[in-house]
């Protein structure tokens, strides 16, 4: 297949597209050595973010982790680590936002800052691309519903979550047993 983003596929445009897109895996992609405002001010750097100080205070004060910006990254939790995470992929306000399985590891609270953030329609020009297990987050937070079965979209269909039972029954056609 081939991957496009904002229109353009990948290949010599590839750095400028990078930019286009914050990533949250389950690896947090931080550096247990450095503070959180350290490892936020390198991203800054590398995605030129002007007011860096600002933008930061702005990313942290969402994933509600500002109290903690001077502590290093290896000193903290899971859960912790993932909302620094969060933050990072934010910092750049980019136009794509991936999420792989962002509430692995997270607690009621941070659950909901993330909905928080997710269901932020501020950004209009901003696409969400989150995979998760948890059917219930995706009626709730989703505009849309893909399922992968086989390494194929095997559903893809806007989503209302005043049919959420619509949605379960397409999820327990593909793929079998809610887990």
């Amino acid at each position: 297949g081939e991957v496009r983003i904002a229109g353009a596929g990948l290949g010599r445009q590839s750095a400028r597209l990078r930019r286009l897109i914050g990533v949250v895996g389950h690896d947090p992609l931080l550096y247990d050595d450095l503070t959180a405002r350290e490892n936020l001010q390198f991203v800054c750097r590398m995605f030129d973010v002007e007011r860096t100080d600002e933008r930061i205070e702005d990313v942290t004060q969402q994933v509600g982790m500002t109290p903690d910006l001077d502590r290093k990254i290896g000193a903290m939790s899971h859960g912790m680590k993932k909302r620094f995470s969060i933050a990072r992929a934010l910092l750049h306000d980019p136009q794509v936002l991936l999420l792989d399985e962002p509430e692995t590891g997270l607690d009621q609270e941070a659950l909901s800052l993330l909905d928080s953030v997710i269901a932020d329609r501020s950004n209009r020009v901003r696409t969400i691309i989150m995979t998760t297990h948890n059917l219930e987050r995706a009626v709730a937070l989703g505009d849309r519903m893909a399922i992968l079965a086989n390494g194929r979209v095997a559903y893809d269909e806007p989503v209302d979550a005043a049919d959420a039972d619509a949605s379960r029954r397409a999820y327990i056609q593909h793929v079998g047993a809610q887990r």
